[in-house]
């Protein structure tokens, strides 16, 4: 081995031991932590208890393991599990995705039934509403514009008509149907036909996502789907004859639709669709997605398009509940370890971490844990930081599920090496 390789090696030793040293140092300090799966911890030594007759509880601590180079992140047998990038733009799916990392991480399903309502602190993903109703009583909601400065602007678009169709992304079709599911008083999951009969009747065009991998993002079954295949509900110039010629057939049949799209398409695309639409009262509205509090403010909004402005209400305080159900339950859990643990969320194929100010990061604090990762938003970091920190929990971005055996590939998404 040459001088640079040796060189090499010794870098990554002293990355590796650094990072589990100061990683030990951190976990030792703090007894904030869940349920004990039998993978990668052990039992500290229990703290003599002040009342003779109540029992020892042993809490468990961070273990380190020995970087196998065979192996990689797999070293120290993280618990798994997964999602898609889809699944992160800021949908009513939060709550499925929420739901799904319990059970994976917990080996269980969650009880939603010890919880209420009233459990609920009023603080808790409180948002400002984006819905008034003006003095003739018609519908008016803020819509939300970002710049190329990252700064989000308002305009009031009001509703003289509510809506027949509606064209959006994947995302939010998932927001869509979360939203008439509920009204029908049926759960996500149950895939009630008439529930989706009516959501298909509703998306009147969507983006390639909805047409083509709706069923494998979001469940939902779509062998219903009778839409119009959009190229892009965001690059909407780009395909500005495709829009015309919808916007068209929709006028021609003398229905009205909604534009529900982010807050990011940019400001010509919206004055361009703003004009386009109005002259047969129809209307676009752009969210911002950006956090949780943000998503509820649009399922609420959403919800009095869609013309359940008197369920509107309770259609948002069950997602709240049941997150703060899986946050309440989470916590539980994590205070059988003397440590806080930690999560790798990362994509499949590239050491690409989200960090602080994602949505991510909000499901890794309702759980109660902590970010491998201190940097914001999306972005590449060294392996050599992930193998120092050993997280507990790694959530690979991945459109495939492990047990799709054909074009899953494990190996790659653990980052493992061959021997």
């Amino acid at each position: 081995m040459d001088s640079k390789a040796y060189i090499a090696v010794a870098v990554v030793a002293i990355l590796i031991v650094g990072g589990a040293a100061a990683f030990l140092v951190m976990s030792s300090n703090n007894d904030k932590g869940t349920q004990d799966n039998g993978q990668n911890n052990q039992p500290s030594t229990p703290s003599t208890p002040s009342n003779p007759n109540t029992p020892e509880v042993q809490k468990i601590s961070k273990k380190m393991y020995p970087i196998d180079p065979t192996k990689g992140w797999s070293s120290w047998n993280p618990i798994l599990t997964n999602t898609s990038s889809s699944n992160m733009t800021g949908s009513a799916y939060v709550l499925q995705v929420a739901d799904y990392w319990y059970n994976t991480i917990y080996g269980e399903k969650m009880d939603y039934s010890k919880y209420s309502l009233s459990d609920v602190p009023k603080s808790f993903l409180a948002y400002e509403s984006l819905v008034s109703y003006d003095s003739q009583g018609r519908l008016v909601v803020s819509s939300t514009l970002e710049d190329t400065s990252k700064v989000y602007t308002h305009k009031s678009v009001t509703f003289d008509v509510l809506p027949d169709y509606i064209i959006c992304a994947a995302s939010f079709a998932s927001t869509v149907y979360t939203i008439m599911a509920t009204a029908a008083g049926t759960d996500y999951k149950d895939y009630d036909d008439s529930v989706v009969s009516a959501f298909y009747d509703k998306i009147y065009a969507g983006d390639s996502g909805l047409a083509t991998k709706f069923t494998v993002q979001y469940g939902v079954p779509s062998d219903k789907w009778h839409g119009v295949k959009m190229g892009s509900c965001t690059s909407i110039l780009k395909y500005k004859d495709q829009y015309m010629t919808v916007l068209g057939d929709i006028k021609d049949e003398g229905k009205t639709v909604c534009f529900l799209g982010m807050a990011s398409v940019g400001s010509e695309a919206d004055q361009w669709l703003s004009e386009q639409m109005g002259t047969f009262n129809s209307r676009d509205v752009l969210f911002n997605v950006a956090d949780l509090p943000a998503i509820l403010a649009g399922i609420e909004a959403i919800s009095h398009i869609l013309g359940y402005g008197d369920q509107a209400q309770s259609i948002v305080d069950k997602i709240r509940l049941n997150l703060w159900a899986i946050s309440q339950e989470a916590e539980k859990k994590e205070s059988a370890y003397d440590y806080v643990r930690s999560v790798c969320y990362v994509n499949v194929g590239e050491i690409k971490v989200r960090g602080a100010k994602t949505i991510a990061q909000e499901l890794i604090d309702l759980f109660h844990m902590q970010n491998c990762v201190t940097h914001d938003g999306n972005k590449e970091v060294q392996e050599e930081v992930i193998l120092a920190a050993q997280p507990d929990i790694i959530v690979y971005v991945s459109e495939y599920h492990p047990s799709d055996t054909e074009n899953f590939d494990l190996k790659q998404a653990l980052r493992i090496k061959d021997a």
